[in-house]
């Protein structure tokens, strides 16, 4: 009998690599899967293009952290309504 590549044991069963309370938010070697990584990243990113220097238009620093704040909320809660509806079908 071949075995395949990624098949388990007979009566073995497969188990996730974190546990459930750490979805979206895993540490240790599976860091690289955290979605605060990427939008700490994202949110890096456009603080330091909306207040580089060379841009006249730039908002003042506390007005620019509340909106990249709001903003932020606004997106997750759109993502969130949207995967809701997505699984409900």
């Amino acid at each position: 009998m071949v075995k395949k590549k990624n098949s388990i044991p007979t009566g073995a069963i497969r188990i996730h690599l974190y546990p459930c309370g750490n979805v979206l938010k895993p540490r240790g070697s599976m860091e690289k899967e955290s979605l605060g990584l990427e939008i700490y990243e994202r949110l890096t990113s456009n603080f330091e293009d909306w207040s580089n220097p060379d841009y006249g238009d730039n908002p003042r620093p506390d007005e620019l952290l509340k909106q990249l704040k709001k903003n932020l909320f606004s997106e997750v809660d759109a993502a969130w309504k949207k995967f809701e509806t997505a699984i409900r079908r």
